[in-house]
């Protein structure tokens, strides 16, 4: 369970970085893009999470990459998704492939 956590606490790390790295450049649209992302429910699935977790623990280059691409493409607009959950959807579909 712990782990799961540690994972949500790492994503919004890195997306609350992207966010104050966003603002500084005075790049607002993409900012708020982030910024709603980030206030959206933050509950991951557990049955999801244990398929992720293998790249999370200990964390993986693979994983990292994910998590990048993937929050590039919130701030740009080319990724939306609706919470947590869907968003580690989309890390796993990456992981998966």
């Amino acid at each position: 369970m712990s782990t799961k956590i540690d994972f949500t606490v790492y994503v919004k790390g890195k997306l609350n970085h992207q966010l104050a790295t966003l603002l500084a450049a005075n790049d607002v649209e993409s900012a708020q893009r982030v910024q709603r992302f980030l206030q959206t429910d933050d509950h991951v699935h557990s049955g999801t999470f244990a398929h992720v977790e293998p790249y999370f623990k200990p964390i993986t280059p693979k994983l990292m990459l994910a998590v990048r691409n993937l929050n590039n493409e919130i701030a740009t607009g080319a990724s939306a998704p609706a919470n947590f959950h869907k968003y580690t959807l989309a890390i796993l579909a990456v992981l998966q492939a």
